[in-house]
């Protein structure tokens, strides 16, 4: 499920655009943590809903 992501560096980062990521972690007590990120370029946001 998802996309299929590779690390690039150098020239080869030109020709992607901004984007922003969430990622779910679950620990081994079955305890549920939400990571975010955004790229600061862009007017997206990264934030917590309860």
């Amino acid at each position: 499920m998802g996309h299929d992501a590779r690390q690039v560096s150098g020239a080869k980062r030109s020709m992607f655009g901004r984007g922003q990521i969430i990622q779910k972690l679950v620990d081994k007590s079955g305890k549920t943590v939400w990571a975010a990120g955004s790229d600061p370029r862009a007017d997206g946001h990264a934030s917590a809903q309860i």
